[in-house]
């Protein structure tokens, strides 16, 4: 199977001027982790996916996938949690992996999305769990 964390954890301390760390910036009406968990979501590779976010930023999310639900149905279906962020990326990712360890096995794949890159598109996704799924590593 194939999993995504969507790390939504970060404080956006870089990008100055704005009122919300940048993932949570509104875009013609969605924040753009919205766009993120819409591509993620709807890739039929995609089996779950968990996104990192701090818990002040849950309910929000939580609307917002509501929203999007009505048009990407997958958006629920798919979704496994939420996990607490970290002090840094790494263990951000570590969390994430943390509640996949509760439905992953050891042979699946796991892809970290960053929800400020929102237009990372679903054919690179795609390629990028085909050629991990070739890539010989134990």
């Amino acid at each position: 199977m194939n999993y995504a964390i969507i790390l939504s954890g970060g404080t956006g301390s870089r990008m100055t001027g704005l009122d919300v760390p940048k993932q949570y910036y509104q875009v013609d009406g969605r924040s753009i982790l919205s766009y993120c968990i819409g591509t993620v979501s709807a890739l039929e590779r995609v089996d779950r996916y968990v996104i990192v976010a701090a818990m002040q930023w849950r309910d929000t999310i939580s609307g917002e996938m509501a929203l999007l639900a009505r048009t990407y149905p997958s958006v629920t279906d798919k979704f496994h949690g939420f996990a607490d962020p970290g002090e840094n990326r790494q263990e951000s990712i570590l969390h994430g992996l943390n509640v996949l360890k509760q439905i992953a096995k050891e042979e699946d794949l796991v892809l970290i999305q960053d929800a400020a890159r929102p237009l990372t598109s679903g054919e690179l996704i795609e390629n990028c769990f085909a050629a991990a799924g070739r890539a010989d590593a134990d």
